[in-house]
C-alpha cells in the first residue's frame, strides 16, 4: 500500500475516495528516555500508528493513503499520544503517464 504525504501519486489516478482514516496510539514514556533511545522509540511508535492506519484503510478497500499527517501530544507527565491521519483512496496506474515514462 502506498502511503504518501502528497495529494496525489505520480503515474496513478484516484478512482475512488473512501474517506479519512485515523489511528491514535498512546505510549508510556519515562524521564530516562533521552537521546538516541528516545529517537528510536518515537520512530517505532510512528511506525505502529502508520501500521494501524494502513489496516483501517485496507479494511475500507483502499490501496493507498494520501495527504498523511502526524500529530503528537503529551498526555499527563508520563504518556504520549501519537496520531496519524490521511485520505483512503483506490488508485490505478494512469496509462497515459506510463506511456510518457517509456
Amino acid at each position: 500500500m502506498m502511503v504518501v504525504t502528497t495529494e496525489h501519486i505520480p503515474g496513478q489516478t484516484v478512482t475512488r475516495v473512501l474517506g479519512r482514516v485515523l489511528a491514535v496510539i498512546t505510549r508510556r514514556r519515562s524521564p530516562a528516555m533521552t537521546g538516541p533511545r528516545l529517537r528510536d522509540l518515537l520512530t517505532a511508535w510512528r511506525s505502529d500508528a502508520v501500521r494501524n492506519m494502513v489496516e483501517a484503510a485496507q479494511g475500507r478497500g483502499a490501496n493507498a493513503v494520501l495527504s498523511v499527517r502526524f500529530d503528537h501530544r503529551d498526555v499527563g507527565e508520563s504518556w504520549m499520544e501519537i496520531s496519524v491521519h490521511g485520505m483512503a483512496v483506490v488508485t490505478r496506474k494512469d496509462s497515459s503517464a506510463a506511456e510518457e515514462l517509456t
